[in-house]
């Protein structure tokens, strides 16, 4: 899936039956879910450049339809509540598409139509415990990169460590403190936090992310990322602001603007 600003890109099985039982999703529901997201406008900065991406989330009831982004479509297409395909189109025209399977409740893998990348998803007792990506490279598969996650049981992202093969292998291992409050996504399909997230926050945790520590050995970490967050009245993050943190200085990376419905 294009990366492109606001991320269409790809928790665990508690992070989803804590979802599902918050969410109450009813497929006879004729509007869209109260508290689900109506638009989002992320504004990401880099190396003196900001870019603005405007993404509009419809629904077909209180089904999300499709998300659009300027000429760009990403639409949706569900087995009961399951996500099983994904299309982008471009002024209307189709270009690809991406194949969803599951085991039971547990989404297993993600392949592109063109056949030359796929993403899949490890679990350990029915929980997340790694996102792998792999490209193409004739008839067999070449890691592109790997994420093993520490999940704690309240659903949020303790930990992750991200391998990329790309350039040799690197590896950044960090751990995330979270708010209390309401997930941007939290009244949304819990199987959308697969295929959905920002710059500005996480997808798969429970709660929104506060701040972010890379670790500089086995024991020590320090702060990497500060999130500034403006919630409405019922504890929903409305503006998040993200931060790198440089020699005791906040970098501002992106600031997102949240409308629900």
């Amino acid at each position: 899936m294009k990366k492109i600003s606001i991320c269409l890109v790809l928790a665990a099985i508690a992070i989803f039956t804590a979802c599902n039982s918050d969410n109450n999703i009813q497929s006879n529901v004729e509007s869209p879910v109260v508290g689900s997201v109506r638009k989002l406008t992320e504004t990401v900065y880099q190396n003196g450049a900001s870019n603005t991406s405007i993404v509009n989330f419809n629904y077909n009831g209180s089904v999300l339809k499709n998300i659009a982004l300027g000429t760009s479509t990403l639409e949706f297409a569900y087995d009961g509540d399951k996500i099983v395909e994904s299309k982008s189109y471009n002024n209307g025209v189709f270009y690809k598409s991406n194949a969803l399977t599951y085991n039971g409740l547990l989404l297993q893998k993600i392949v592109q139509n063109s056949g030359d990348e796929k993403t899949e998803f490890d679990y350990t007792n029915g929980i997340l415990s790694a996102k792998k990506t792999f490209f193409a490279n004739g008839s067999s598969w070449t890691p592109l990169q790997s994420i093993n996650y520490v999940i704690a049981a309240n659903g949020n992202i303790s930990e992750s460590t991200l391998t990329s093969y790309t350039n040799g292998t690197n590896t950044y291992r960090q751990r995330f403190e979270y708010d209390l409050k309401s997930h941007v996504f939290k009244k949304m399909n819990p199987y959308l936090r697969f295929v959905l997230t920002a710059e500005s926050f996480d997808s798969l945790s429970t709660n929104n992310i506060l701040k972010a520590f890379i670790y500089t050995s086995a024991t020590t970490s320090v702060q990497s990322h500060n999130n500034i967050i403006l919630y409405n009245s019922s504890d929903f993050p409305i503006a998040i602001k993200k931060y790198y943190v440089l020699n005791g200085s906040n970098i501002l990376v992106s600031e997102c603007a949240i409308e629900y419905n």
